[in-house]
């Protein structure tokens, strides 16, 4: 099978209801006859690639269809919605056959709202740059950084991953899937811990490795959803600073 070639051609076909919706041409039988086709092919490529894409594709892949009206033209926010999480996924699948980044990593990057494609490719672009260690701090964690960061664990079972979050309205759904993550994949280095407090400062960092220090000002799940500005920190001084101030805050933090 010429994966490169089925890649592109579903993404092509994503491009082309994204672009109708645009023009306001788009009828709902088209959308979803395309999104679930797309869906369909993929579920039976899936079948012939490495276990962590298998699992990118399950995530990506919803277990319930709705049945959709006819003759109905479809608004274009919710044909993004369900075209981006496709498009992000084809060119991840893509950019693994081409072994090429669909982003660079650079010193600093804005993500624009209405982005997510690029915002989920160029967190997952700076997760890749890990080969010991990666660690997370937000305040403000959802459960879907664990399906995030298990593909790179599946890659590499010797990766240590810390997650630091803070007492808030987010950290019992969290802790939730966290606990069932645990049980699940007992063999993983991944941790999480939060701080606890009035969270008043909660700057957010990604540690890869101990040596490459990014730091966003929006949380990661959400980075093309709303508008992001990551900024990578290059001053060694600087950066040892951060780490002290990290180290400080996990030891005194609470195991999860």
């Amino acid at each position: 099978m010429n994966l490169k070639g089925e890649y592109t051609k579903l993404i092509q076909e994503l491009d082309e209801i994204l672009s109708l919706s645009n023009e306001g041409l788009l009828k709902s039988e088209k959308m979803y006859g395309v999104i679930y086709g797309v869906e369909d092919e993929l579920k039976e490529i899936s079948k012939t690639l490495d276990e962590r894409s298998r699992l990118s594709i399950e995530k990506n892949i919803p277990l319930w269809r709705n049945v959709p009206k006819t003759g109905e033209f479809v608004q274009k926010e919710e044909v993004i919605k369900r075209d981006s999480p496709l498009k992000a996924l084809l060119s991840e699948l893509l950019s693994k056959q081409t072994d090429q980044s669909i982003l660079s990593i650079k010193t600093e990057i804005v993500i624009p709202a209405g982005k997510p494609y690029e915002g989920r490719l160029y967190l997952r672009n700076i997760l890749g740059q890990a080969s010991n260690s990666i660690f997370l701090r937000d305040s403000y964690f959802r459960p879907v950084i664990l399906d995030i960061l298990l593909e790179y664990l599946l890659d590499n079972a010797l990766l240590k991953v810390k997650i630091l979050m803070g007492d808030n309205n987010r950290l019992s759904s969290f802790r939730a899937s966290f606990e069932s993550f645990k049980r699940q994949y007992t063999e993983f280095n991944i941790e999480a811990r939060y701080s606890t407090g009035q969270n008043i400062d909660h700057p957010r960092y990604i540690f890869i490795d101990e040596q490459l220090l990014f730091n966003p000002d929006y949380s990661f799940d959400q980075w093309g959803e709303k508008t992001v500005n990551v900024h990578q920190l290059t001053d060694v001084s600087e950066i040892k600073k951060a780490k002290t101030q990290l180290d400080i805050e996990w030891s005194g933090a609470i195991k999860i």
